[in-house]
């Protein structure tokens, strides 16, 4: 029925759709993916379980690895590039600093949304990125990672992330992110619940269901516990 309206919006509005280029994404949690057909105008939709928009990669597991690893990988190719300027040339710290947040900190920034979500494993790879660009605008390769940002007197990633999360709290309200299911994800746990002869019994009767209710945490909550 989407596929149908979808289609019939396009033909309308003069936006056709090439059915042969579209595809299809399922996100589940089990272990094998639901086996569905999805058709748009009398054309069965490839499935896919991987699909890259706007730069992210989304996977049907709703993983996140693709995109930071992507990440890593433009972040390691511009430290190549602040090596190279560093090296056999006589560039003033002032000048270099400006050269890492012009290079490699706008890569670390694309992900500052999704920072306080993502494993902690992914976060500990992306901070360890941020503090080589600090030892090299400092050249202080051999400094530990306890002791960087004392000595250089620069701030961690993390910091940078809450600030940026924190101002997009101040402003949430007044955006699209505020009418979105981003922040209405917060009261959706509250009106889940049976209602009569809505066949969903034996779904609340699930352990997994009830300790997903149990322990929720909201992206908007984990946000704000974030920020403080």
């Amino acid at each position: 029925m989407v596929c149908k309206r979808i289609a019939e919006y396009a033909r309308k509005w003069k936006q056709p759709t090439n059915v042969l280029k579209t595809v299809g994404q399922i996100f589940y949690s089990q272990i094998e993916r639901p086996e569905l057909n999805i058709y748009m105008e009398d054309h069965k939709l490839e499935i896919v379980n991987s699909f890259k928009y706007l730069g992210f990669t989304w996977t049907a597991k709703m993983s996140l690895k693709p995109t930071i690893d992507q990440c890593l990988d433009r972040v390691e190719k511009a430290l190549m590039k602040l090596k190279w300027m560093k090296k056999g040339r006589k560039i003033d710290k002032p000048v270099l600093r400006q050269c890492m947040f012009a290079y490699v900190f706008p890569h670390l920034a694309w992900i500052m949304p999704f920072y306080p979500l993502i494993p902690k494993t992914q976060r500990e790879a992306v901070d360890r990125k941020f503090r080589v660009a600090i030892r090299i605008v400092h050249r202080c390769p051999f400094v530990s990672a306890a002791d960087l940002f004392t000595v250089t007197n620069e701030e961690p990633l993390e910091k940078y992330a809450q600030r940026y999360i924190k101002k997009k709290l101040m402003s949430i309200n007044k955006t699209d992110l505020g009418r979105s299911a981003f922040l209405e994800d917060i009261f959706y746990w509250n009106d889940f619940r049976k209602t009569k002869n809505d066949s969903l019994g034996h779904f609340f009767r699930m352990n997994r269901i009830k300790k997903l209710k149990k322990r929720h945490e909201t992206f908007l909550l984990k946000w704000i516990d974030f920020v403080q």
